[in-house]
């Protein structure tokens, strides 16, 4: 994919825009986050290198995108994936060795470099 401004600087808008999606919409996803976090616990994927689980999360997130029917070069869909699998690793891990930006940013860039 072409990004006119950069692929850094794309991340980074998307990174803001998905936080603020994410924050209002607390309630609905709330549960499915804990869900997903206490998924990452019992595969013990909180214990994997920090280089492995930002791979799972390029792959988990296609798939995500693949199985609601979104296009896979839908920044918005897959965002808002990247977002949800974000979130759900920080509550899973808990500690603050990574931030929400940092993760998502990392992923995004991952995820549109393969493609």
């Amino acid at each position: 994919m072409i990004f006119p401004f950069g692929i850094e600087k794309e991340a980074e808008i998307y990174c803001i825009s998905t936080k603020i999606a994410l924050s209002k919409q607390v309630d609905e996803i709330e549960s499915e986050i804990i869900e997903m976090a206490d998924n990452l616990v019992a595969m013990d994927a909180v214990n994997l290198p920090y280089s492995t689980i930002l791979q799972f999360m390029v792959t988990w997130t296609e798939q995500a995108v693949k199985s609601v029917g979104w296009n896979v070069f839908d920044e918005d869909g897959v965002s808002w994936w990247i977002g949800l699998f974000t979130k759900s690793y920080i509550r899973a891990k808990n500690d603050n060795s990574h931030s929400f930006d940092e993760i998502f940013k990392a992923v995004f860039i991952k995820y549109f470099k393969n493609k």
